[in-house]
């Protein structure tokens, strides 16, 4: 492992890489050249939390409670970060950047403002096949443990409508891949 100043976060933290495994890389690249495959942990600040959609509803303290109970990631693009052995563990939520959802050989595409800007939890709906969460572009991710987010829901953190519009989208991408549904998932 390794640590080193970079731009834009913290630290550098050089991880094994295992596609399998979700997060990690062992290509230790600076965030500035945009390679594939690394992620590391950084910091956001309020006022780039306020703007992303999932919490644009939170009130300043909530946001820093939010920044106290979760770790932000850095990932390059095509960076796996998590797949079905590890989906419902905790919540990632897509701070800037883009993602896609790889399930029964389809790719479903999520920018930060779509309903799909969530993945996993205990509220994210059980997959019956193989699933994986990819960055399709560098990306800012939120990573929060279920026990947190249930924290914030019974806090009364405005977030439910988010949740709900991403079950209600996740549900629908699982129709879709399994043939069950003809339309791409709004």
């Amino acid at each position: 492992m390794s640590l080193k100043l970079t731009p834009g976060c913290q630290r550098h933290l050089q991880l094994p890489h295992d596609s399998s495994q979700g997060a990690g890389s062992g290509r230790g690249s600076a965030p500035e050249n945009r390679l594939q495959g690394y992620i590391e942990p950084c910091r956001t600040f309020i006022p780039l939390l306020a703007l992303t959609p999932f919490f644009m509803r939170l009130e300043s303290e909530q946001l820093m409670w939010v920044m106290d109970n979760s770790q932000e990631w850095m990932a390059g693009s095509e960076t796996p970060i998590v797949s079905n052995h590890d989906a419902g563990r905790s919540i990632w939520i897509l701070v800037d950047g883009s993602w896609r959802v790889e399930y029964e050989r389809q790719h479903f595409t999520a920018t930060r403002s779509d309903a799909g800007c969530w993945f996993g939890s205990e509220e994210m709906p059980a997959f019956k096949g193989r699933v994986r969460l990819v960055t399709t572009s560098p990306s800012y991710i939120l990573n929060m443990t279920n026990e947190s987010l249930r924290e914030m829901l019974e806090l009364g953190f405005d977030i439910r409508k988010n949740l709900d519009r991403g079950i209600q989208y996740y549900h629908r991408l699982m129709l879709v891949a399994e043939g069950e549904a003809g339309d791409e998932p709004e």
